[in-house]
């Protein structure tokens, strides 16, 4: 599960290899890490939904553009 020691570059990180990879995923009790960094995690999941609702290939997230495989989900669930 989540917790209050993730990070903002530890979510940006795992993000970025989620859409790369195309994985699904579930974040186990999020509402355990910080504001901050679920304000980062919204930010980016909204930029990965939106490009593929649209249908991109590629994205840009946290400077690096990145490949985007439209198989990417994310799941999360609260305690």
């Amino acid at each position: 599960g989540c917790n209050a020691q993730v990070s903002c570059a530890m979510m940006c990180r795992l993000i970025s290899g989620l859409v790369q990879q195309g994985c699904w995923f579930c974040w186990d009790e999020l509402d355990r890490v910080s504001n901050e960094v679920l304000g980062v995690m919204a930010e980016q999941l909204n930029k990965v939904r939106q490009a593929v609702l649209v249908g991109q290939e590629s994205l840009e997230l946290d400077g690096a553009i990145l490949p985007l495989r439209t198989g990417v989900s994310f799941c999360v669930t609260l305690s």
